[in-house]
């Protein structure tokens, strides 16, 4: 009797495990996908996106001293960045993103530079979309009071450095719109890191 009685079982606690089995399978995977300590942000994702950006110098004249920086997007998705405080800054030599060091000198001039005071969101104009491999470029003349250019010499060592402040991975100008702007910046999109171009002579005719 006791053996019919397990018999009958047997079905029961095999259907048991199957079920166990494909609720095993399909929900662990589901839940941890989708559980906030898993689902990666934008700014998580995309956290290698401004090693991608490449910053480049070119001496464009000597009298007055003058060059073109050239900010390329190397990485594989578009990507908005604030120009504040970058090469892509108007006011970029006031604020201290280019270095002079003269010729036989063992440091860069100390050049007394500004500092801006700016509120969140940024006017549509401060924010540059590049697409994958598209370049963006600005110009800049050196000369007194912002530099002061007697004391460079014949030849000097000129470097583009600094601060990205924020850049938006895989969104254009277009989509960041104020209100849009004001919920990343309280969330993860955003990422922010270090630029540094390679370090030209500059000569000073």
């Amino acid at each position: 009797m006791a053996h019919a009685t397990s018999s009958s079982r047997l079905p029961i606690l095999l259907l048991a495990l199957v079920v166990g089995f494909v609720l095993w399978v399909c929900n662990p995977f589901d839940s941890a996908f989708n559980s906030p300590s898993t689902v990666m942000s934008d700014g998580q994702k995309h956290q290698g996106a401004l090693a991608k950006v490449d910053v480049s110098v070119k001496q464009t004249a000597t009298s007055p001293p003058s060059i073109s920086v050239t900010v390329t997007n190397n990485y594989d998705t578009v990507l908005t960045l604030l120009n504040w405080n970058s090469p892509l800054d108007p006011a970029a030599t006031a604020l201290g993103v280019f270095s002079f060091t003269p010729e036989g000198a063992s440091a860069p001039l100390d050049i007394p530079t500004i500092a801006f005071r700016r509120v969140m969101p940024p006017p549509p104009d401060n924010l540059i979309t590049l697409q994958p491999g598209q370049s963006k470029t600005s110009h800049f003349t050196f000369e007194d009071p912002a530099v002061p250019v007697g004391e460079l010499g014949k030849k000097a060592k000129l470097q583009c450095s600094g601060d990205w402040a924020s850049a938006w991975p895989g969104y254009t100008a277009a989509e960041l719109t104020p209100e849009k702007l004001d919920q990343l910046q309280y969330g993860d999109s955003a990422v922010s890191g270090p630029f540094k171009s390679e370090a030209i002579e500059l000569v000073i005719g």
